[in-house]
């Protein structure tokens, strides 16, 4: 759980994080954004997937854009908590 302005938290549900190395990499997520006294804000399930080149350093890397995507996919809703 993380804590935004310390009025707002987040919590993340990982549901899966998977991938094949030169197949693709997929991410699915269920978060949740409550105000200060634990009121839900926004809720979403986000699943994400791209296609990965061979290697696991490929695939890490896959991984870690989608970790990017997500955080950019929820940024707005955390920046417009009041």
């Amino acid at each position: 759980m993380f804590r935004f302005h310390w009025r707002s938290l987040l919590l993340l549900l990982l549901l899966s994080g998977d991938g094949t190395p030169g197949k693709s990499a997929r991410l699915r997520v269920h978060w949740t954004l409550s105000d200060a006294k634990g009121r839900p804000l926004q809720q979403q399930t986000s699943t994400l997937q791209e296609d990965v080149g061979t290697g696991m350093e490929a695939l890490v890397a896959a991984q870690s854009r989608l970790l990017s995507r997500l955080a950019a996919e929820m940024a707005p809703s955390i920046l417009a908590s009041p």
